[in-house]
């Protein structure tokens, strides 16, 4: 009996490790995905803008002192200047054709950047009321589309911690069974004694400590090579780099591993 118990201590044990390996690298895969969303979420919120076209013949000075007075303005965080010339030269570029810079209708223009589109009637005052500005356009399809993108990453943002809670649940889970199974074993083997618990837990917890930490380490490899793959492939160019996951997948992989440690055997020692 204690032979077969033993044995099949053993062949759990493994499995444990095994799935907490599995499981953590599950866990680090959708911490990182947090971390991209909302990286997404930040970028999309600071391309909100407005177009506004100068008056012709406006000085440096002028245009600087615009720049300025804008950017004092606590709704807009962002001005950009977009010379004539370069945007004649990229609507060329983007129409395939060359034509003579004399015939070049574009004006000297600005893209404001705002906080937040809630806010357009108060920034549609004080752009009616600038005398360096001709006139002005929102794309509203744009920003539609902008605020559709934010939605639905704010929706996989949700789900995704919602999963990153639940991987961590079941690591946590799997490490609690095998205590309370090698308690049993200890106890079939042993007998009761006030070293028990200390021996039912001891001989798990470095296990699964090397197992959190070695499914991290694959994850930050597979991340990498993911990671990689989108950039050359040109899927995506934002993905966030590994040394930008690091220190919360670290931080958040200690946290579970220091709930492991603190786990208790059993409910109560009362319970003897």
């Amino acid at each position: 009996m204690q032979n077969n118990s033993k044995l099949f201590i053993s062949l759990e044990m493994v499995k444990s490790f095994l799935s907490i390996i599995f499981a953590t690298i599950v866990f680090n895969f959708f911490i990182s995905g947090i971390l991209n969303t909302n990286n997404q979420i930040k970028t999309l919120k600071n391309t909100d803008f407005i177009s506004a076209e100068l008056q012709n013949n406006l000085s440096l000075e002028q245009k600087k002192d615009l720049e300025i007075k804008l950017l004092n303005i606590p709704e807009i965080k962002k001005v950009t200047y977009i010379d004539s010339f370069i945007a004649f030269q990229n609507l060329q570029n983007d129409l395939g054709i060359v034509l003579p810079h004399e015939e070049n209708p574009l004006p000297d223009s600005l893209r404001i950047y705002v906080k937040n589109l809630n806010n357009f009637e108060k920034i549609q005052e004080i752009l009616d009321s600038t005398q360096e500005i001709k006139e002005y356009f929102l794309d509203t399809t744009y920003s539609d589309n902008i605020n559709r993108k934010i939605k639905f990453f704010d929706m996989l943002s949700i789900i995704l911690t919602i999963s990153t809670s639940f991987i961590g649940f079941i690591v946590i889970t799997i490490a609690s069974m095998q205590f309370k199974i090698d308690y049993v074993g200890t106890l079939i083997n042993f007998g009761y004694t006030k070293n028990t618990i200390f021996r039912a837990k001891t001989v798990n917890l470095l296990p699964f400590t090397f197992a959190i930490l070695a499914g991290e380490a694959i994850s930050f490899n597979i991340y990498f090579l993911i990671r990689r793959w989108l950039i050359s492939s040109e899927i995506c160019s934002s993905v966030l780099t590994l040394s930008q996951v690091l220190m919360t997948e670290l931080l958040l992989n200690f946290v579970l591993i220091g709930i492991i440690w603190i786990l208790p055997v059993k409910e109560r020692w009362e319970n003897e």
